[in-house]
């Protein structure tokens, strides 16, 4: 933290930088991220203990059956689904705001994060609706177009989530901040997607090796816990390059 207030600041950050400034920061609020992150894993736990993982898993992973038949799901599970997206988007909102306002000053509190990210939830959710089908859709008709997209407003949620703008604004505003710098971005965003799949992929491993529910809470629980820290750094990554951008 004290990289943003330091005299020659504002500077564009090393990746080291931000991934030490951001484990800096997790370490010490650690305990307030995974309470608001509680907020959607015990959703997560009740469908996961709800749903015959076993099942669903095998089935999934036996390629040699080409009659697979999948266990029904029941439709109350499904608007269960549902709400765990809503309340996982709310609380990565309202996490991300926490981070922010918390980065700077010790006096902001998770109520305060909460009702923050209830007010934004709504053109939120658009934006990164948006940003999700334009990604897709440049996927998968081009693949490189898909991926200039993400890079090129990568930031478009997160400029919705901590900036005062609307949901337009938000996306020219990621392009603002990329412009002239597009290489870079991208090799920050590839680093910090790297080391989440890096971080998750032991806990991966135990899903598919056993096969069971209390182990795929477990490792649900603990794998949101570790995202905190790469959620940290995209913020961190944002505010810097935000702070540096050519006007």
């Amino acid at each position: 933290m004290e990289q943003l207030q330091e005299e020659n600041y504002p500077r564009v950050f090393e990746i080291e930088e931000i991934i030490s400034i951001s484990w800096a920061f997790y370490k010490r609020h650690f305990w307030s991220l995974a309470l608001i992150t509680l907020i959607a894993v015990i959703p997560s736990i009740y469908i996961t203990l709800a749903t015959d993982t076993e099942k669903v898993l095998s089935a999934s992973l036996d390629f040699t059956n080409t009659n697979k038949s999948f266990p029904v799901i029941d439709i109350n599970i499904l608007k269960i689904v549902l709400f765990s997206i809503l309340i996982s988007t709310f609380t990565f909102l309202a996490k991300l705001i926490f981070i922010n306002d918390t980065l700077f000053s010790e006096g902001n509190k998770i109520g305060e994060s909460l009702l923050k990210a209830l007010n934004k939830f709504v053109p939120y959710f658009v934006t990164m609706l948006i940003f999700v089908i334009g990604i897709v859709t440049g996927t998968v008709l081009f693949i490189i177009p898909g991926i200039a997209f993400g890079v090129y407003f990568g930031f478009s949620t997160f400029t919705l989530a901590l900036k005062n703008k609307t949901i337009f604004e938000s996306f020219t505003y990621s392009l603002d901040i990329v412009s002239g710098r597009w290489l870079k971005c991208a090799f920050y965003f590839l680093v910090l997607v790297l080391l989440n799949f890096a971080l998750a992929l032991p806990l991966s491993l135990l899903i598919i090796s056993f096969h069971n529910n209390i182990i795929l809470v477990i490792t649900n629980t603990f794998s949101a816990l570790i995202t905190n820290f790469i959620e940290i750094a995209i913020v961190v990554f944002f505010i810097n390059f935000d702070d540096t951008k050519v006007n």
